[in-house]
């Protein structure tokens, strides 16, 4: 590749995350700029190059994880980079590479009965596929080495699904752990002592979580006050009516769609609920699948600022401009993974 096109790209990837940190979740409602009708799920650029042109500009710019796209929008790539758009309604995925570039996204045809409904349920996945506030990547970067205290990471402040609980908190040194559940009245629920890990799995054959009931996760070490974070279990109706709404959901996207990209939606769909627990959990599972996938973990940054985890959303940030071209120091393999 040569030294300009290298250069290029890095200019426009840099310039592309810190646009992404700064837009506001209101960037994609309706009427501004144009409906939005889709999503950029996946990107791939090894040795070329994705680029949009949005409608009615002249500019090419360089196509950002889970950005989104308007009627008119086109995308081009170069070489052996491809992308991958899903779009609303029954248009399913589709993927841009070089025998398809350049792609005009299409206007959405007009739905009925599930296939509307569809379409709305993508639109509230959507919304939540942007950042929630503006602060430039390069800003955030500078707080990760900062010490303190373990931080609950999750399940903080927030519902859970029923089912399987998996507790994350920070390490803080070579310290040891106490991990408290404590329910109403102060009462201790479980308690764990003396761990030298920072996750914990919530035993089957624990005491049983009641739905709707605020618990309060707890950590404690010798040296540090103790960490708080609440979460309540989402009651099985609830969550049953949501899992409904899923399956419409994935429904409408046809078998066509991969499993990457069927994964972001589900996570940006979870969390537009407040469900950042089980959208986190989504979001990591997939990345195991697919490491070299930025969207995975440019959301990651997005849930974690939502969180109020500034260190964990530059972590998540850091690891999604490895990922972009230009920008990668470490090789292929030797990435950092998100916890």
């Amino acid at each position: 590749m040569n030294l300009g096109l290298r250069a290029r790209r890095r200019r426009g990837w840099l310039a592309a995350l810190v646009l992404l940190a700064a837009t506001s979740r209101a960037g994609m409602g309706l009427g501004q700029g144009g409906e939005v009708v889709g999503v950029i799920t996946e990107l791939k650029s090894g040795r070329g190059l994705a680029e949009i042109r949005p409608v009615g500009e002249s500019e090419w710019r360089p196509v950002a994880p889970l950005q989104a796209v308007r009627p008119g929008d086109i995308i081009r790539v170069t070489e052996d980079a491809w992308t991958a758009i899903l779009l609303t309604g029954d248009q399913g995925s589709v993927v841009v590479d070089t025998i398809r570039s350049p792609y005009r996204v299409p206007v959405p045809r007009s739905e009925k009965g599930k296939l509307e409904k569809a379409r709305e349920l993508m639109l509230v996945s959507l919304r939540f596929l942007r950042p929630a506030k503006s602060e430039p990547v390069e800003r955030a970067l500078v707080t990760r080495s900062e010490e303190g205290p373990p931080t609950i990471v999750t399940p903080r402040n927030g519902p859970v699904l029923p089912g399987p609980l998996t507790i994350d908190w920070s390490r803080a040194g070579p310290v040891r752990y106490t991990l408290r559940i404590i329910g109403p009245d102060a009462t201790v629920v479980l308690e764990r002592v003396d761990l030298g890990v920072t996750r914990f799995e919530y035993p089957p054959g624990g005491p049983a979580l009641t739905p709707g009931v605020r618990y309060t996760v707890q950590i404690n070490t010798a040296v540090h006050p103790a960490q708080e974070a609440w979460f309540e279990v989402l009651d099985s109706g609830r969550a049953r009516m949501l899992e409904a709404d899923l399956r419409d959901l994935e429904g409408a996207f046809g078998p066509a769609v991969s499993s990457s990209t069927r994964a972001t939606v589900r996570a940006g769909f979870l969390a537009s609920h407040g469900l950042i627990h089980d959208a986190r959990r989504t979001l990591l599972l997939a990345a195991g699948q697919d490491p070299d996938e930025p969207a995975f973990h440019v959301m990651l940054g997005h849930l974690y600022e939502v969180a109020g985890l500034k260190r964990e959303a530059a972590a998540a940030f850091d690891t999604a401009r490895s990922l972009l071209p230009g920008t990668a120091d470490a090789p292929a393999g030797g990435r950092a993974r998100q916890r």
